[in-house]
């Protein structure tokens, strides 16, 4: 991943930690399980409540 790609990557992961539910999809049904595009990159995380932690399962992405 580029440099300026990465930055933006980063902080979109930051936006995300703020609110995780307000971003992306839930998959299968499960709303902890959850998708978004970052910085051009399908993004698949999990969200624990009362843990501040973003925990990024996958990341595909082309440059």
């Amino acid at each position: 991943m580029s440099s300026p790609r990465r930055r933006r990557f980063e902080a979109a992961v930051a936006e995300i930690a703020v609110d995780p539910y307000a971003h992306g999809q839930a998959l299968g049904g499960n709303r902890d399980r959850r998708q978004a595009t970052l910085a051009g990159a399908i993004t698949v995380y999990w969200v624990s409540t009362g843990v501040l932690t973003v925990s990024v399962v996958t990341v595909i992405h082309s440059d």
